[in-house]
């Protein structure tokens, strides 16, 4: 039973970790599609030519982004309140 505890003790942390993991590859992601790729030669395989050319997928990656910086914007606006005010 002490051993369940423990695994509920840090499913919070391992959530936090797997949301900043895919938040970071999707910041990635979008920073070679949007930037880094315009800035490479023109490449031979067909992917990369396809993400290098594409004017479609900008928008969409760009909403991502701003999703992810409103989400940490505001986890830290409801930090500094509970600080200031207590837990409830």
């Amino acid at each position: 039973m002490k051993g369940l505890s423990v695994l509920n003790l840090y499913a919070p942390r391992v959530q936090g970790l797997i949301l900043v993991l895919v938040g970071s590859m999707t910041f990635l992601a979008f920073l070679y599609a949007a930037i880094l790729s315009k800035l490479l030669p023109p490449s031979e395989y067909y992917f990369v030519a396809a993400i290098q050319n594409d004017r479609c997928l900008f928008i969409p990656s760009t909403i991502n982004i701003i999703l992810i910086v409103l989400q940490l914007k505001l986890t830290a606006s409801w930090k500094s309140i509970q600080k200031r005010n207590g837990p409830f």
